[in-house]
């Protein structure tokens, strides 16, 4: 269903003397919804900031606040029995011990997170130029795109069969397999944004300049079109790096004996074990918010 959906779709965009492909244009919708969008504008404009913050504190920031908030009450026992061993401090510290499981989970997180992140780069790199050099490049992205449709449970499943034990047995089901299936939808996380970068900068310009004036293709690509691809190459970095962190579908079918976090809130909460589970959740959230800060830093750098 994945391909049906975008093969079409991605040759109709892509033909060559069609920019773009309005539905809205094709049924004559678009001057009506262009005067609604007009009057909408002009003076529904203080009513659509409104609901827009009253949205996203609806759905973001109080689901937040609940998850923080259910920690600290129930930290040292349970806010509606009292019973200290439906507690935070038990279920992490106590006999269930899941702190160190948590500490595990994070290593697992991080490592298959940056291994994956730092192999989906390296073949991204020369993907966009495959794709923008030659004509086979369009099949080529086409095929890119459906991992990111794609559920990742099918995904991690398909993975599973062919490259685990009842496959090719390259990897047991642990963190090798979890690289390996991480890398599948990493590279076309970090390619999309690279052709964005690609198709705004000018490079076959730039560097066939550079080639008239002597350089080498490989000095072309290292001085010219790798620094103007930079920003693409950070922005799929982070979006890689971030989701392969919160993956959570495709790293519960291969991931064994090696649990990174997000699987591992599940299993908190199918053995009941809801405060630890909320305060691997605030922890999850934790790390989210201080990686943003840090990518946001060195990007604007």
């Amino acid at each position: 269903m994945a391909t049906a959906i975008i093969l079409p779709i991605e040759f109709i965009l892509q033909k060559q003397g069609i920019s773009s492909f309005s539905i809205f244009s094709t049924l004559r919708l678009e001057k009506g919804l262009l005067k609604i969008e007009k009057f909408a504008s002009k003076k529904l404009s203080r009513l659509r900031d409104v609901v827009v913050l009253l949205f996203i504190i609806l759905v973001v920031v109080i689901p937040i606040i609940v998850v923080l908030n259910s920690v600290v009450l129930s930290w040292s026992s349970d806010p509606d029995t009292g019973k200290v061993t439906e507690s935070v401090n038990y279920q992490l510290f106590g006999p269930p011990n899941y702190f160190s499981a948590l500490l595990d989970a994070t290593f697992v997180s991080f490592a298959s997170a940056s291994i994956a992140t730092y192999i989906a780069t390296c073949i991204a790199i020369p993907t966009v130029f495959l794709i923008k050099r030659y004509r086979f490049g369009r099949f080529l992205r086409a095929i890119l795109r459906i991992p990111l449709i794609v559920p990742t449970s099918a995904l991690g499943l398909s993975i599973l069969l062919l490259w685990g034990p009842e496959g090719f047995n390259l990897a047991n089901p642990g963190i090798w397999l979890i690289i390996l299936t991480h890398i599948v939808f990493s590279v076309p996380v970090i390619v999309e944004p690279m052709l964005a970068t690609f198709e705004g900068s000018e490079i076959p310009l730039y560097s066939g300049a550079a080639r008239t004036l002597g350089a080498t293709q490989y000095n072309t690509v290292e001085s010219i079109s790798l620094p103007l691809l930079k920003r693409g190459i950070m922005a799929g970095v982070i979006l890689s790096f971030t989701r392969s962190l919160g993956e959570t579908g495709a790293t519960f079918l291969v991931m064994g004996s090696h649990t990174t976090i997000p699987p591992l809130v599940v299993n908190m909460v199918e053995a009941l074990a809801i405060p630890a589970a909320l305060f691997a959740s605030t922890y999850l959230i934790a790390i989210s918010f201080v990686l943003l800060m840090l990518f946001r830093k060195v990007t604007t750098r």
